[in-house]
């Protein structure tokens, strides 16, 4: 199987290399998200591919919170991938929310309250424990 990465990189023409563990942390920017977006819902997007591009979005959404202080207009778009695809996306969803850290709310990601919204959906719990 080839390495998700490695595809995504090339669609997007970024850089990568295999031991770049945290790649689709570090080449998510937030003037991009429209493009992973695009990509996203195209229909030859792999699972695994798409798992990589819902974290350079929710990336590129904390982002733009941490530094302008609020939710971008794409948020809402992100939104509905991530309630439309909760089989693919609910332990992403529970891990940027932070629901199961230990770390306080005014310490965990910027987003973690929005995430926290969708958490409370019971479809996501469902979809988890099993």
């Amino acid at each position: 199987m080839r390495d998700p990465r490695a595809i995504l990189a090339k669609r997007l023409k970024e850089p990568y290399s295999p031991k770049d563990q945290d790649w689709e942390w570090v080449a998510s920017k937030s003037d991009r998200v429209w493009e992973y977006i695009f990509l996203y819902q195209k229909p030859f997007v792999s699972r695994a591919e798409k798992e990589i591009l819902m974290e350079m979005m929710l990336q590129a959404v904390n982002d733009i919170k941490l530094e302008f202080g609020y939710l971008p207009r794409f948020w809402l778009k992100v939104r509905a991938l991530l309630l439309n695809n909760i089989s693919i996306h609910a332990k992403t969803i529970q891990y940027w929310s932070g629901i199961h850290s230990f770390v306080p709310m005014c310490n965990s990601w910027a987003i973690a309250k929005q995430l926290r919204v969708l958490c409370t959906h019971t479809v996501i719990s469902a979809r988890v424990r099993r």
